[in-house]
């Protein structure tokens, strides 16, 4: 595996998935997936237009499960019980 493997947006990442539970990253031959079990969390206040006026919600510590694919390759399965993550609250 190439350590030096990146998926952000300006090398063309693609969100094929999210959902309640799952979000799915796509670049070229290379899947990022990551499962998590709980959903609630904190609601915060977060910018918009230059107030503070939406909110997100942030999970600091939850079971998570990382699967990062290579074609049909598996080449990290992993869990970590204290991930964090952050989401934009429906209206």
């Amino acid at each position: 595996m190439d350590a030096s493997i990146a998926l952000p947006t300006y090398t063309g990442v693609k969100i094929v998935r999210c959902e309640r539970g799952i979000i799915e990253l796509k670049q070229g031959k290379y899947r990022l997936s990551i499962f998590v079990e709980k959903y609630d969390g904190y609601a915060l206040p977060a910018p918009q237009s230059g107030s503070m006026s939406r909110f997100i919600c942030e999970t600091l510590a939850i079971p998570a499960r990382f699967r990062f694919m290579e074609g049909n390759c598996c080449l990290f399965d992993g869990a970590s019980e204290y991930a964090s993550y952050e989401y934009m609250m429906q209206e």
